[in-house]
């Protein structure tokens, strides 16, 4: 694990998870609230480490994020080991695992409410989907945080993957800043999730914190919008075209029908 400093109030640890087979760099990001009252850590990874103790000093952490349907796999022991703290977690991680406990799941409605009470300066978006991914907005460092709204691969992270890696990567991640093509189908709404990144991309953020692959330093904002913005334009786009075209086929079909009806009626007559 490796920490970095972000800015004054983000810091991130980066690990490595092992995803059928391969090597995925994986990060978790660690917020210093504005009063210097504590912490929020957001998708936490493996907290064995010592990294993130180091990180808060005799802070506390005060609420810990899963932010969607994948990532939540050390949620609970990040609890465990840090019991004062608050768990937010995406709605979909109770309709997937209803017997569990995930304290407060977010909800649509809540979208740009602050993540905790009296702290305006960290706002929460849900961005709808069958993972429900909870975005953050941290205002004073200007930063959107997220965990699989945006993949950033680089050319050297890439060829660190086996071939297998290398090939699903090609065939999945045809541009930067953007959702693999496996999420194409998690976007059942493309258009209402479409509608909530369009106000993630008015918040005045410079820098984008992904969860996999390199952080968006600079014109995060045009970078979203050439990635995933434009990719969920394309998807509702099809969809709509594919719609029209399935309708106008039925209605062809049933125009067809129609008329053959009226064609017999008039022979046996």
């Amino acid at each position: 694990m490796a920490a970095t400093k972000v800015n004054s109030h983000i810091s991130t640890v980066d690990s490595v998870l092992q995803f059928a087979g391969m090597p995925v760099p994986v990060r978790t990001t660690l917020i210093r609230l504005d009063d210097d009252s504590g912490y929020v850590l957001f998708s936490p990874l493996c907290i064995d480490s010592d990294i993130i103790d180091t990180l808060i000093g005799e802070k506390n952490i005060l609420a810990i994020v899963a932010p969607n349907a994948y990532h939540h796999l050390w949620a609970h022991k990040a609890m465990e080991k840090y019991p004062e703290a608050k768990l937010i977690s995406s709605p979909a991680l109770s309709r997937r695992f209803p017997n569990s406990n995930w304290g407060k799941p977010l909800d649509v409605k809540q979208n740009g409410k602050p993540l905790l009470a009296a702290h305006d300066e960290l706002t929460a978006f849900v961005v709808p989907s069958t993972t429900d991914e909870i975005v953050l907005f941290h205002a004073p460092s200007r930063t959107l945080i997220c965990a699989d709204l945006a993949f950033n691969f680089t050319a050297d992270q890439v060829a660190q993957m086996p071939w297998y890696g290398r090939l699903y990567l090609k065939t999945t991640m045809r541009r930067a800043v953007c959702v693999s093509e496996m999420f194409r189908y998690v976007f059942t709404n493309a258009d209402a999730a479409l509608a909530v990144v369009e106000q993630l991309l008015q918040l005045p953020f410079d820098t984008l914190i992904v969860a996999h692959g390199d952080n968006v330093l600079l014109d995060a904002r045009q970078a979203l919008t050439l990635g995933t913005y434009n990719w969920l334009v394309e998807i509702a786009r099809s969809r709509k075209e594919s719609h029209a075209v399935r309708n106008t086929l039925l209605l062809t079909a049933l125009i067809g029908a129609a008329s053959f009806a009226m064609y017999k009626k008039c022979n046996e007559q």
